[in-house]
């Protein structure tokens, strides 16, 4: 006799010793996805044990004539990162690709088949969650139980909800905790077989117990298996991504005063950003002796403070340590200033960046500091620009003011809509 049939033989001997007792057993194994895929990869996790484990029920269950399939269920779910629609699209995705595996392994009928798509199991994430000893758990298992999932306007449009809340928790912290470590969990497919046992014949009986080999030395096959689970890979196009921050601005300031400016803004995570500018202008007309030409930039490492940057990233106070650089040429019809070689300035500045609309802020700000360098005095005389004298300049002292338009970028970078 084959290995296989001593295994049959052990574990139907274990049925129907208890028949009496049980007249089903239920047995599940689960599978594990990468994010966003629907393929089932045998060599991820633990994948090929439990795909095993699957081949030995339907083996067993096709080769015992007393054991009967009452039902097959097969359950998919998603991690919540994706979009609705695509999500829906993954589930099915993945129990399909279940179904399809134990389909070609037994011919079922309709009649025992259930589909149960799960969507996002936000009860499995809740319990990972409270399990854990994660920082901020208090208030991510509150945004799970109080938040509804999806949040519309009256329009129908998607205004707020569970996962935009734990986005824009602490500056998207925990759900980036969430995402490395809980999500994986949550992209699954399981398999539930629910068996039946009818009462064995005695001819059936007299054969359970005639084992040819003993028992002890034999690899039984378990058949009551704890839940596997499987991720999946992402296609490019849902691929989850993690909430990242950048603006795009303009000191309306400069623009007012023909300087035209752009800066650029990257939040480093803790609250902190860098912010960085450049701005040029070279208007001149040397029949009415004007020059309004000027050129350079800055950069300035900003901490960012208050309760309104603890709710969502580049938003609130923000103090921070500057540094900047400029060329100019300036005459209005009479002396001119020119500072050819580079000046500098170095100090600290404050600011408060007010959110105005979904994806607009207003950022109110002034630097103060030193500003030094070389410059020369001149006056055009005779068609000519004649050289009066060089100086140093050596000044302490606002050294820039601004009104920002702000323009929010990236994934999650946006302001809630208040209700």
């Amino acid at each position: 006799m084959s290995k296989y049939r001593n295994v049959l033989l052990v574990f139907l001997l274990f049925v129907c010793t208890d028949i009496v007792l049980a007249q089903e057993q239920r047995h599940s194994i689960k599978l594990y996805f990468r994010q966003g895929d629907t393929k089932i990869d045998a060599s991820y996790k633990t994948n090929a044990a439990e795909l095993k484990i699957l081949d030995s029920l339907i083996s067993v269950t096709k080769r015992d004539s007393i054991l009967a399939i009452e039902k097959f269920e097969f359950r998919s779910g998603v991690s919540p990162e994706g979009g609705q629609d695509i999500n829906k699209q993954i589930v099915m995705g993945r129990l399909m690709a279940i179904s399809k595996v134990v389909k070609q392994k037994i011919l079922l009928p309709d009649s025992v088949i259930d589909m149960r798509p799960n969507h996002t199991d936000w009860s499995l994430l809740r319990e990972l969650v409270a399990k854990s000893t994660m920082q901020y758990r208090t208030e991510v298992l509150y945004i799970i139980d109080n938040v509804p999932e999806q949040v519309y306007d009256k329009r129908g449009n998607w205004v707020d909800g569970r996962r935009k809340r734990l986005m824009n928790l602490k500056g998207g912290k925990p759900y980036n905790y969430l995402f490395d470590n809980f999500f994986p969990m949550m992209r699954y497919a399981v398999s539930t077989l629910t068996l039946y046992f009818r009462e064995p014949t005695p001819e059936e009986k007299k054969q359970m117990v005639v084992v040819e080999e003993p028992i002890k030395e034999e690899p039984v096959v378990k058949t009551v298996v704890d839940t596997v689970k499987v991720e999946s890979i992402v296609p490019p196009i849902i691929k989850e991504r993690k909430p990242f921050y950048m603006t795009l601005s303009s000191n309306m300031l400069y623009d007012g005063l023909l300087v035209p400016n752009i800066g650029v803004e990257f939040y480093l995570g803790k609250q902190w950003s860098l912010q960085g500018d450049w701005h040029y202008a070279w208007w001149w007309s040397d029949r009415v002796h004007n020059y309004w030409r000027v050129y350079g930039g800055g950069i300035e490492l900003r901490k960012w403070l208050g309760s309104k940057a603890k709710e969502k990233p580049l938003q609130g106070h923000h103090l921070g340590i500057y540094g900047l650089i400029a060329t100019y040429d300036f005459e209005l019809g009479g002396r001119g200033y020119l500072g050819d070689k580079w000046s500098w300035s170095a100090g600290i500045g404050y600011g408060y960046s007010l959110p105005i609309a979904k994806r607009i802020n207003f950022d109110f700000g002034v630097n103060v500091g030193y500003l030094g360098g070389e410059y020369k005095e001149y006056l055009p005389i005779d068609d000519h620009y004649v050289w009066q004298v060089t100086k140093n300049r050596h000044y302490f002292g606002v050294t820039k003011a601004y009104i920002s338009f702000v323009w929010l970028l990236g994934h999650g970078n946006y302001n809630e809509r208040r209700r």
